[in-house]
């Protein structure tokens, strides 16, 4: 395991100790780091995760916030990163639409 995927996982143990679930119940993914990423040109995301088997979305932000939409279709997440801007595509078609777990807060 890379020293990065070390860290952002105590991250997420921590994140979940002293913030607790947001809107979720759901676990947070053991496999945070096996997840996909693609990195995205977007004034507010830096890159985009998804594992199709779970059918979770990992976004990044430019803040350092990372959070996961779960029981995300793959069409979500292509249109996502087709999107011409990201940040509109995600405010319309995923914030209100999918429970969501904060796994990083930011720094």
């Amino acid at each position: 395991m890379q020293m990065s995927c070390i860290l952002r996982s105590v991250a997420c143990v921590a994140a979940l100790l002293f913030n607790g679930p947001t809107r979720a119940s759901f676990p947070v993914s053991a496999t945070i780091c096996a997840m996909a990423r693609t990195e995205v040109v977007s004034s507010a995301i830096v890159a985009v995760g998804y594992d199709a088997a779970e059918k979770i979305l990992e976004i990044d932000f430019r803040d350092g916030v990372i959070y996961h939409f779960f029981d995300v279709p793959p069409s979500v997440h292509k249109a996502l990163l087709r999107a011409r801007s990201k940040g509109k595509y995600y405010n319309k078609h995923i914030i209100r639409h999918y429970q969501y777990r904060r796994v990083v807060p930011a720094p």
